[in-house]
């Protein structure tokens, strides 16, 4: 009798680790979800309800975002953005004022 309570007391310390584990494990797959196609919601419960193990899967498996960065040029004064590199705003050439463009760096998806 006394050895049946040693192995439920055994066993409930493995079971307390290893949901602890589970959890640490699901939240940890969900952080590393930023590349990833899927969001980290969706990523926490497939860990969470299935295992992490597929969790992990999925987050290899799912192809990753493409972004790339486009340089563009801004005019500080009336905020166009210009594709091709100016130095001097065309709006405003026109007008006889020499605005300088600056340049933005923006990431497209």
């Amino acid at each position: 009798m006394i050895f049946i309570v040693y192995f439920l007391e055994y066993f409930r310390l493995i079971y307390n680790v290893f949901r602890k584990l589970f959890y640490k494990n699901s939240f940890a797959i969900a952080s590393q979800a930023k590349n990833s196609r899927l969001n980290s919601a969706q990523l926490f419960l497939i860990s969470f309800f299935l295992s992490p193990l597929v969790g992990l899967i999925f987050m290899i498996k799912t192809k990753k975002r493409f972004s790339y960065y486009v340089y563009q040029y801004k005019c500080p004064r009336c905020k166009y953005y210009f594709t091709e590199n100016y130095k001097i705003c065309s709006h405003y050439e026109k007008d006889g004022y020499k605005i300088e463009l600056k340049e933005v760096k923006k990431i497209m998806t």
